[in-house]
């Protein structure tokens, strides 16, 4: 399990850092902050689906020992999170959309 703490969501960067990717591209299910002010961010990958968030530290102790409890979920949320990376994070989709933006004007989208 990969946790993602205040301390690491950056003001500057608007994104997760590359460690949440990384864990989700090992096959680790993500616990992540539920970072105010970022919807765009937020929407990146599903709560409860391919991620899950806590906006507390009760909320992260709950998450934490419901993993625990559910082997199976750990599983199927790790399944999503890597399927979505194949599906819509890699660097060839990204490479491709920056071509688009910078040939059409049509801005990238990171989320379904």
């Amino acid at each position: 399990i990969y946790t993602l703490s205040l301390h690491d969501a950056l003001p500057i960067f608007k994104s997760f850092p590359g460690r949440v990717t990384e864990a989700m591209s090992a096959g680790r299910p993500v616990l992540c902050w539920r970072v105010p002010e970022r919807p765009e961010m937020m929407k990146v990958f599903e709560d409860g689906k391919e991620i899950l968030f806590y906006s507390t530290p009760e909320e992260l102790c709950e998450q934490i020992v419901r993993l625990s409890r559910d082997p199976q979920l750990v599983q199927t949320i790790a399944q999503h999170a890597h399927r979505t990376l194949i599906e819509r994070h890699t660097s060839e989709h990204r490479a491709k959309q920056i071509l688009h933006w910078v040939s059409g004007g049509e801005a990238p989208r990171y989320h379904p």
